[in-house]
C-alpha cells in the first residue's frame, strides 16, 4: 500500500502501517473488513488495532449499536511523529480542561 514505508519510518510496524492505512481508506468499519483490506488475518488485526488505539491513531465509533474502527489523521495536526501527536493530544486535552474549570465571576 502507498505510504506504508513512510509510516514505518515514523515508528509503526509493517502490520500496524497496513492496518492504519486500511482504516483510513475504509473509514469507520469492522475489524474483519479492515483485516481483509490490510491483507492480514483477523486475530492479528485485533493485536495491531489495540496497539494503534494506545498510540491514539485509531478510535472506536459506535454506529447502529455496532463498534466500528476509524483511523485518525494525525498529520492534519502538524505532527511528524507519534510522540508529537501524543503531546499535541495532551495539550488539547489540558486546554479543554482549563476551559471547563475556569472560574466564573469573582471569588468571594
Amino acid at each position: 500500500m502507498l505510504y506504508e514505508k513512510e509510516l514505518q519510518a515514523l515508528g509503526l510496524s509493517e502490520k500496524e502501517a497496513k492496518v492504519y492505512l486500511a482504516a483510513l481508506v475504509l473509514g469507520p468499519d469492522t475489524v474483519q473488513n479492515i483485516a481483509k483490506k490490510a491483507g492480514i488475518n483477523r486475530p492479528t488485526a485485533y493485536l495491531q488495532i489495540e496497539s494503534l488505539k494506545e498510540k491514539g491513531i485509531i478510535s472506536e465509533v459506535e454506529k447502529d449499536k455496532k463498534i466500528l474502527l476509524a483511523g485518525t489523521h494525525f498529520l492534519r495536526h502538524g505532527c511528524r511523529d507519534f510522540e508529537a501527536w501524543e503531546q499535541s493530544k495532551q495539550s488539547r486535552h489540558l486546554a479543554i480542561q482549563k476551559k471547563l474549570h475556569k472560574p466564573r465571576g469573582p471569588r468571594l
